[in-house]
């Protein structure tokens, strides 16, 4: 196995697990399959900003906006939206 696909395998247990901690065991299944079911470049993507908008960290030049995970859809895509922090 690859370094990076190990990186990838990693960051997709941690995502899963904060699903799991901030919903269910439910909902981590469910975005887990739809991870195994988009191209892998949409699914490393959704995994790095379901991980910014879980840790609700900052993005952007000035550090004001931040990813907003609102939930996820019935096929486990998550929905993300940018919100500005005042």
């Amino acid at each position: 196995m690859t370094r990076p696909r190990r990186v990838v395998e990693a960051l997709r247990d941690l995502v899963c697990g904060l699903v799991e901690a901030e919903y269910d065991p439910a909902t981590r299944q469910r975005f887990a399959a739809w991870l195994c079911s988009v191209a892998p470049t949409k699914a490393v993507l959704a995994l790095m900003v379901c991980e910014m908008a879980l840790r609700r960290t900052p993005v952007g030049k000035t550090g004001k906006d931040r990813y907003v995970l609102v939930g996820f859809a019935t096929d486990g895509e998550p929905m993300i939206h940018c919100e500005s922090v005042q």
